[in-house]
């Protein structure tokens, strides 16, 4: 069955959709001339989907589809032509046919599987369900946002890896897939971020090594041995015993150099004169050994200061130019301290200089030095690996591709991925079986429907269409015309009684008519023998079938297709599904009427209205039947047990006006012609009964009417619908 129709922009359809389902076994659809019925009926009659419309179908199992419509009309019906023969299961062999009917069930059987499986498969549109292959649409589109969510997080930092996936969720989710076969080593974030830095972006320029002369010299003079010893006079000299007793010898050489200025006659303390010996005894004290000493001390000082000005200035230069490679905070940190070192050192050699006696010691900046050398080591080991990679960028940046892509997948998606996995293969697999068990079905039904077809062959035949054509003709009051088995094999042709062809002489009515019964009695067959579609599950589509038929003709139609509803109702034949497209509401109470209803729609049933606004089509369902007239009314009242003597006849006046004379084009005085004897006067006193009743005011004193004459005047009333070939419609009305 079909369970949902869409329309848009075709004929008065707007660009807005226009959706028609849930639909059901019976659909009514009620709508004006122009309004856009015949629209719908050619798209169920494309029986698939196309731009502007789509046809879902129950479990996914399109069927065939019979369309009665003006196409159909004009297609199938010619007056000057012959039309092609309906194949129908006669009787020819009981077996065979039996036959036919247990491979039906069997092939019901199989599509009820096949239906199963594909529900399993697809889902259920009915109950929302959804079906192996969405949860696995849904389980890759879940997926897909995690590995999504990853990208952004690290877009930033590796989007030279993630080129040509980074603007697709999908195209990034299918390398992830495609990366689970990596074998790369598997490195930390830290490490991948540091060699990001340089080898994503701009091709990274070679740094040249740091040269730090290594000068051990100036922790050897910091150990100076002269820095220990007190520098002092020669000790034979006579003065010499006082000098050190009083420990004045920084104080008298100094006095010496004063002395000498003065020409060595005047003491440079006391300004008293010296005696003659006493430069010599000064000249002896303060002898070579001692300038030698002083001479030591000197250049020790002057080196020193020389070194550290060189190590602190090419510290300096090596901070100035420093790589980026280079922790120049901490190279900073170290010169600063030495500096400070050497600094204090100097001045300390300056104090031992003005006083050689003095002894001092050195801060070692060794230590310092050697913290210096290392830092300079380690950075140089770096700019050596920073130059390699340099010098073999191309692989080395694809090396850190292939490792960034083993990050992601085997560390940040590890465990989301390896529960999707699990979750696809199980899926696959189910999907897989349900494929191979819809084929199997597929190929059974393919075998059944083939030996059906065989089958069919001996027992089909146009000949019975035919004869029940003819017979309808016959009971309704067409004589004028029937149809014959054509000369051209499988055809039939429209003669007169004499035999002779009715060539262009047929109403529209009858021209109508005839074309329905075709349609009528081709649901029951196929016009093609070759096809074998005879017993093949259909819908069945009517678009206004009594647009041109008169009101005898119109409850004929509503009967045989009520009769068609009732086989559906009852699962007899192949009909599944009907559709009912009427712009006449005769004809739509007709079809729709039954006494199962109770207010709302039943659920084997859809009731439509379609309208055409500022020349748009509009569809709107609803969950009742829309469309109740008067008429309608007047029957539930007159098929009410507890009938109302005083409004009685008044009901069943007006049921016969609107049936006979405004409906049918009948006077009601002629009614009584199709009764003889004691019936025809009943039929003439339930006229005038139903008249005077209607026409005139009763007083209950004197007039009232028992149950007794109400029934028997029920019967005769009744009795009118049958005479008159209108059996259908009443028991239709009151049952």
């Amino acid at each position: 069955m079909i369970d949902k129709l869409t329309v848009k922009t075709i004929a008065t359809y707007p660009d807005e959709e226009q959706s028609l389902g849930p639909l059901s076994q019976f659909n009514y659809f009620y709508g004006a001339n122009g309004s856009g019925k015949t629209t719908i009926s050619r798209v169920i009659s494309e029986n698939n989907s196309g731009e502007n419309f789509s046809i879902s179908w129950k479990n996914n199992q399109p069927l065939q589809t019979f369309v009665y419509n003006s196409d159909f009309v004009e297609k199938n019906f010619s007056q000057s032509e012959e039309i092609k023969g309906i194949f129908t299961l006669g009787e020819k062999n009981a077996e065979i046919l039996e036959k036919i009917e247990l491979l039906k069930i069997e092939e019901e059987r199989e599509k009820e599987k096949e239906g199963k499986f594909s529900k399993t498969l697809h889902g259920d549109n009915d109950s929302d369900e959804t079906g192996k292959q969405q949860e696995l649409t849904n389980l890759v589109n879940e997926f897909t946002l995690k590995c999504w969510e990853v990208k952004t997080k690290h877009d930033d930092a590796f989007q030279d890896a993630f080129q040509g996936v980074r603007n697709r969720k999908e195209s990034f989710f299918a390398k992830v897939l495609a990366e689970q076969s990596n074998t790369t080593t598997l490195r930390s974030l830290e490490d991948l971020l540091k060699s990001a830095e340089t080898l994503f972006g701009e091709r990274p320029v070679l740094y040249e090594k740091i040269r730090l002369l290594r000068d051990s010299e100036i922790s050897n003079l910091e150990l100076s041995q002269i820095l220990k010893k007190k520098i002092i006079g020669n000790s034979d000299v006579d003065i010499a015993k006082m000098i050190k007793h009083l420990g004045i010898s920084d104080w008298v050489k100094e006095g010496k150099v004063h002395l000498e200025s003065n020409s060595g006659t005047t003491c440079p303390f006391c300004q008293q004169s010296v005696e003659q010996n006493l430069t010599e005894q000064l000249n002896s004290f303060f002898d070579e050994a001692y300038e030698s000493e002083i001479t030591q001390l000197k250049q020790t000082e002057s080196s020193y200061e020389l070194k550290a000005t060189a190590i602190s200035s090419s510290i300096e230069q090596i901070i100035a130019n420093a790589t980026p490679l280079l922790n120049t905070s901490e190279l900073s940190g170290k010169l600063e301290l030495f500096k400070a070192k050497s600094s204090t050192n100097l001045a300390r050699l300056k104090e031992k200089l003005s006083e050689p006696s003095r002894v001092i010691e050195l801060d070692s900046t060794k230590s310092l030095l050697d913290d210096v050398y290392d830092l300079i080591d380690s950075t140089n080991k770096k700019i050596d690996e920073h130059n390699s990679t340099v010098n073999n960028f191309s692989t080395e940046n694809q090396n850190l591709k292939k490792e960034v892509w083993k990050y992601i997948v085997f560390d940040e998606l590890k465990l989301e991925l390896e529960n999707f996995n699990n979750k696809k293969a199980a899926l696959e697999t189910a999907i897989k079986n349900l494929q191979e068990k819809i084929t199997e079905s597929k190929d059974k039904q393919r075998v059944i429907s083939s030996k059906i077809k065989e089958l069919e062959k001996d027992v089909t035949s146009i000949k019975p269409t035919i004869t029940e054509i003819n017979s309808i003709l016959t009971s309704y009051g067409f004589n004028g015309f029937k149809l014959e088995e054509s000369s051209e094999p499988l055809h039939y042709k429209i003669v007169r009684q004499d035999g002779s062809d009715v060539g262009h002489t047929l109403s529209e009515g009858e021209k109508t008519f005839i074309t329905f019964l075709y349609f009528h009695h081709l649901l029951k067959g196929s016009n093609s023998e070759e096809e074998g579609q005879i017993s093949s599950d259909r819908v069945v589509v009517y678009d206004d079938p009594i647009s041109s038929l008169d009101s005898n003709i119109l409850f004929i139609v509503s009967s045989l297709i009520r009769q068609t509803i009732d086989e559906v109702r009852n699962n007899i034949g192949v009909t599944k599904q009907v559709f009912i497209l009427t712009h006449n509401i005769y004809f739509h109470k007709e079809v729709t009427f039954s006494q199962k209803r109770s207010g709302s729609s039943m659920n084997e049933e859809t009731f439509w209205i379609i309208r055409k606004l500022n020349d748009e089509t509009k569809v709107e369902g609803y969950n009742h039947n829309p469309i109740k007239t008067s008429y309608e009314l007047l029957w539930q009242q007159a098929k009410s047990e507890d009938k109302c003597p005083l409004t009685i006849q008044n009901i069943l006046r007006r049921i016969l006006e609107n049936y006979f004379k405004i409906m049918g084009n009948m006077k009601l005085e002629d009614l009584h012609l199709s009764f003889t004897g004691k019936e025809q006067f009943m039929c003439k006193s339930l006229l005038s009964w139903v008249n005077d009743g209607s026409h005139f005011a009763h007083d209950d004193l004197y007039i009232t009417e028992g149950p007794e004459v109400i029934d028997q005047y029920m019967n005769v009333f009744k009795e009118i619908f049958y005479r008159t070939n209108h059996k259908a419609h009443y028991d239709m009305m009151m049952y």
